[in-house]
């Protein structure tokens, strides 16, 4: 990555894998990043994240590749299946994603991702990661003089020449980008996740074939599925469940908060006899409400100083498997544009020209993934038995348009080349393999 002819200062808000990537990818670019989380340690909510070849290659060009080979899991197909007896009603075969799409497709523990990313922000002199800084307020420049801050919640202020949110769902930034106080829908649903060992599973002949197996499976169920996986080197198996909820659940908007596992598994008793056997080996577990917003164009404060990432400007709804994707796009377009920056002149454009990359690109995302909430959770009758014969009967031509679309797509390729429209002499920097 080519050094900027002209060095700033950003604050990213928030550290999760949306805040860090970006912090990377900025400080590869010779820029000062300090990053700021609320919470006292790194992001590790005992959860498995799914990182499809377009987030992938972004994270081997980062040099990560031997972190995703030793903890991450490629599955050889993706499987969805009827929630009664098991039966299966696609499979997508995973095995050639790289030789497809230029990268594995990997499921990972969270918390091993994010570790890895703080690893290479700590190689750089001039990052500074803080945890337990939680920000109360951010603040947009008073002139054109003037540069944004944010105050945290011992009454510090930092000022930087950009500020980044990237605090999520519940962001605090975004209302001061976009001028609005809009509050997430409430979807109904609440998502549960647990860790399995898999050592467990191995013992038990009716489970051992989903570790040794080695694919992601989805059980498809009236109002709910269940998303499967190994993780950590299938040392763990992770189990993830979206169901609807009820107001006691709803303690906090999106916090991911401790779940007793007799709850997670409610609503299960007449599932096939795996997914029985799998919560009956929950002992801990987490649960968060699911809420949502609907497409923001919005990214950018009226000053150019302050703009969104992640899940603040395109929340991801859990059924489409590209959440952190998304994020680790906008992370890569910024990590590019801002390699070029030249002068404060250059600020501007760079930043609408990032919400101009990225804004469509999520939006669709986000709204594919609501449909799939509506056709996964689809009761028993002729919708959900004309659901079943279209997954059964799928268009493979349509199947790979649709990966070609999520899986292909090159955020960084694309902010490039809009600096070539502009003139720019662009160098490609080179992508390390994944074995």
């Amino acid at each position: 990555m080519p050094k900027a002819p002209l060095t700033l200062s950003f604050i990213i808000v928030g550290g999760g894998i949306g805040g860090l990537s970006a912090a990377v990818q900025l400080a590869r670019s010779g820029h000062t990043v300090t990053v700021l989380e609320g919470n006292k340690a790194t992001e590790d909510t005992g959860a498995g994240i799914n990182v499809p070849p377009n987030a992938a290659r972004i994270l081997i060009n980062l040099g990560l590749c031997e972190l995703l080979d030793k903890f991450g899991v490629y599955p050889k197909a993706i499987v969805y299946r009827r929630y009664k007896n098991g039966q299966e009603l696609a499979r997508h075969d995973a095995s050639q994603m790289k030789a497809k799409h230029g990268a594995s497709y990997y499921n990972i523990h969270r918390g091993e991702l994010a570790a890895g990313l703080i690893d290479l922000i700590r190689g750089f002199d001039t990052t500074d990661i803080r945890f337990d800084a939680g920000v109360v307020s951010v603040n947009p420049p008073e002139n054109e003089d003037s540069k944004p801050s944010v105050t945290l919640k011992d009454g510090l202020t930092l000022v930087a020449d950009l500020i980044i949110g990237a605090d999520g769902i519940r962001s605090i930034t975004r209302p001061v980008v976009t001028g609005s106080n809009d509050r997430p829908t409430d979807t109904g649903d609440v998502a549960f996740r647990s860790l399995i060992p898999t050592e467990k599973m191995l013992e038990d002949p009716d489970l051992a074939s989903l570790v040794t197996e080695q694919e992601v499976n989805v059980w498809l169920g009236p109002g709910r599925h269940i998303v499967s996986y190994n993780i950590s080197d299938k040392k763990q198996y992770h189990l993830a469940i979206a169901r609807p909820g009820d107001p006691s659940l709803y303690v906090n908007e999106s916090w991911i908060v401790t779940a007793d596992p007799d709850v997670m598994r409610a609503g299960f008793e007449d599932w096939e006899p795996r997914v029985v056997k799998l919560l009956n080996l929950v002992d801990v577990a987490n649960k968060r409400k699911l809420v949502d917003r609907p497409p923001n164009l919005t990214w950018v404060h009226s000053s150019k100083r302050i703009l969104l990432l992640g899940d603040a400007c395109h929340p991801m709804l859990p059924y489409r498997a590209q959440g952190a994707a998304m994020a680790m796009e906008d992370a890569a377009a910024l990590g590019v544009l801002f390699s070029y920056v030249s002068s404060p002149t250059d600020i501007n454009d760079f930043v609408l020209a990032y919400q101009e990359q990225r804004a469509a690109r999520c939006g669709e995302a986000q709204m594919a993934s609501q449909q799939n909430r509506d056709e996964f959770h689809l009761p028993d009758g002729e919708a959900q038995r004309a659901r079943d014969a279209k997954y059964a009967h799928g268009n493979p031509i349509a199947v790979e348009k649709g990966n070609r679309n999520a899986f292909d797509h090159d955020a960084a390729e694309i902010a490039r080349a809009w600096l070539r429209g502009r003139g720019v002499d662009v160098c490609i920097a080179q992508q390390s393999r994944s074995v």
